[in-house]
């Protein structure tokens, strides 16, 4: 989202309802923001299973965001500068805000705009708002001016819970694409992970170890590089190197992709995860794709990413937690990897250039007003 307002062709607030602050991207992110927390902040309490329960809370509340949104939304902040009566209202389905955002905007008649990005019932799965949200969203989705999702496979998905209603694709997107596939070092396969590291991928790494493991058996320079900071579970590197790097701005990520040879893209196996890996699009993919690297997709065939990537032949597709298999897929990406990141370079110059995305997004926005 923070991508999307950036540049925006309109005057934008955003509102955060989160307990918690929210960092912002430095350097990047400037556009005016302002915290209005659903709720207190119940510190330790906010990191143990009592957050399943804290949802009761959130409903209570839900009428008092409302009524501070609507404040806002009237133009009454206490800076004049942000003294505007908003003439637009968009939701993201993430937490209860969207019911809110969907109050005030039937309240003074704005059109509502709504983003799905994650499956709700995933999201808030063990979460005691989970039905409630889940009923209020079929309300968000028929009442909305347009809606978006972040996949072809979401938009289905929602139409066929709570009806058919337009809807446009919108995902992450990149201000610029590599002009064309890097060169690898021969005899080295050096595989690079990027982003937030889920305690779900715990069975993909190793089992991607193991596979690496085979491969120095064999003679590969083969080593796995990470830029993903706290790392939620153990692994047994089996021999194989390990460069643990920490979070880092863009910049940095660019000049590891130098000296790497393919990007790492896993999605967890599992029918407990299929809510999440059927739909959703990663923004690791998104910058795989236009890297010049070739990536290498591990995970379920049966998902958004791995559709989209295997229409466009632009990844290696690694669908299960076989070893050898997964070994005999990276040996394949050091033949081919070249032609992979040229069709993955074609594949992001034609779905995901951020200026596409932009005016995707704002077009019916601006239309309405």
């Amino acid at each position: 989202m923070r991508s999307l307002l950036n540049d925006a062709p309109a005057a934008v607030l955003a509102v955060a309802t989160s307990p918690s602050r929210l960092a912002e991207a430095e350097g990047y992110y400037d556009v005016p923001e302002i915290q209005l927390p659903v709720r207190p902040h119940f510190g330790r309490l906010e990191h143990t299973r009592a957050i399943r329960g804290l949802g009761v809370l959130d409903m209570a509340l839900l009428a008092r965001l409302a009524h501070r949104l609507a404040h806002i939304a009237r133009g009454g902040t206490s800076e004049p500068s942000r003294r505007t009566r908003a003439t637009w209202l968009h939701g993201l389905s993430h937490s209860l805000d969207f019911v809110a955002v969907q109050r005030v905007a039937t309240g003074l008649q704005l059109p509502m705009f709504l983003s799905v990005h994650d499956d709700p019932g995933y999201v808030l799965r063990g979460r005691i708002e989970r039905p409630y949200a889940l009923r209020r969203l079929g309300d968000a989705w028929a009442g909305s001016r347009q809606r978006f999702v972040i996949s072809e496979e979401m938009g289905m998905e929602m139409c066929r819970r709570y009806g058919e209603r337009s809807y446009l694709v919108v995902t992450d997107g990149l201000e610029k694409v590599a002009l064309s596939p890097r060169p690898r070092v021969v005899g080295r396969l050096s595989v690079y992970f990027m982003g937030a590291t889920h305690i779900a991928y715990a069975d993909n790494f190793q089992c991607l170890l193991n596979a690496l493991a085979q491969l120095r058996d064999e003679g590969v320079d083969a080593s796995l590089v990470t830029r993903a900071g706290h790392r939620p579970f153990k692994l047994k590197s089996m021999g194989v190197p390990i460069d643990e790097r920490p979070w880092a701005q863009q910049t940095d990520v660019l000049r590891d992709f130098d000296d790497v040879d393919i990007a790492y893209m896993p999605l967890p196996f599992g029918r407990s995860h299929d809510e999440f890996v059927r739909f959703s699009m990663s923004t690791k993919m998104v910058t795989y794709v236009g890297s010049g690297l070739p990536v290498l997709f591990h995970g379920p065939r049966a998902s958004a990413a791995a559709h989209l990537l295997g229409q466009a032949d632009a990844a290696f597709i690694a669908d299960s937690l076989d070893v050898r298999a997964v070994a005999e897929t990276l040996r394949f990406g050091a033949d081919c990897g070249l032609a992979i990141a040229g069709h993955a370079l074609r594949l992001a110059r034609r779905r995901f250039l951020l200026s596409d995305i932009r005016l995707r997004f704002w077009q019916p926005i601006l239309e309405s007003t």
